[in-house]
């Protein structure tokens, strides 16, 4: 099986964006946490950058991250329960 960048929640101080990306890469979760946060407080950006990550990369457990998301879409676009019902123009008259 392939390796995949995830979320590990097992060792998280936050989101465990942070100890994911230092166990995919085989670094020290210290390391990776210590250029997180120089990236968060030297950039604009390193804040959106986490929370994109937190909110993209899927949680090792469970379904997350923007599969879940992903397939929330797709199965409520495939459900015809909740479609409204068809639009007849002679009920306008």
């Amino acid at each position: 099986m392939a390796k995949q960048l995830t979320r590990n929640t097992n060792d998280k101080l936050l989101g465990g964006v942070c100890s994911g990306v230092a166990q995919y890469l085989g670094v020290d979760t210290g390391l990776t946490r210590l250029i997180t946060l120089a990236i968060v407080l030297l950039t604009g950006i390193g804040p959106f950058l986490y929370l994109g990550a937190w909110f993209l990369l899927p949680d090792e457990t469970s379904r997350s991250g923007i599969t879940w998301v992903t397939d929330e879409i797709r199965s409520r676009k495939n459900s015809t329960t909740d479609a409204p019902a068809p639009h007849n123009p002679d009920d306008l008259r």
